[in-house]
């Protein structure tokens, strides 16, 4: 391995067995992301079984905030060269709705899907929500979001 690195213009740094604080700041960043989806998690009241959903939704915003460590830049700018658009974010468990096609639509369809945010579709845009009556976490670049938790009238309750 030693000399793949070398090779590779690598430099190996290593750590001592079970001491996770000698990694520095891949474990501080760890902390922080898995204090933020505990408190994500309890806030928005979603069972804790979409945990890896509240990490991935966390991870994706902290890409998007400011490191002292990259200079006051942010992850995200450093990567691409570009400022980040910030203004697609949402709240992690808000009510939301993905609202059907009318191609797809009959007469006495639901328009809508009442469902939950649980975070960002990294390829192509779009959102992941949880459907509670199906229990199954969709993709979907057309929902409504409720963040201040009252819904429409005409969407009526989840």
């Amino acid at each position: 391995m030693k000399e793949i690195c070398e090779k590779e213009g690598i430099k190996l740094h290593t750590s001592v067995r079970y001491s996770p604080e000698s990694n520095g700041v891949a474990e501080r960043t760890i902390g922080v992301l898995t204090n933020a989806v505990r408190a994500m998690l309890h806030n928005s009241r979603l069972p804790k079984f979409l945990w890896a959903e509240a990490f991935n939704a966390a991870t994706y915003v902290h890409n998007r905030t400011l490191t002292k460590a990259l200079g006051s830049h942010m992850p995200f700018e450093v990567l691409y060269g570009a400022k980040p658009d910030i203004l697609h974010l949402r709240t992690f468990g808000a009510p939301c709705a993905i609202v059907k096609p009318k191609e797809r639509l009959r007469k006495l369809d639901d328009r809508a899907t009442m469902c939950f945010f649980v975070g960002y579709k990294y390829k192509g845009g779009g959102y992941r929500v949880w459907d509670p009556k199906k229990r199954v976490v969709v993709e979907s670049r057309d929902i409504l979001s409720f963040e201040d938790g009252l819904l429409p009238p005409t969407l009526g309750a989840a």
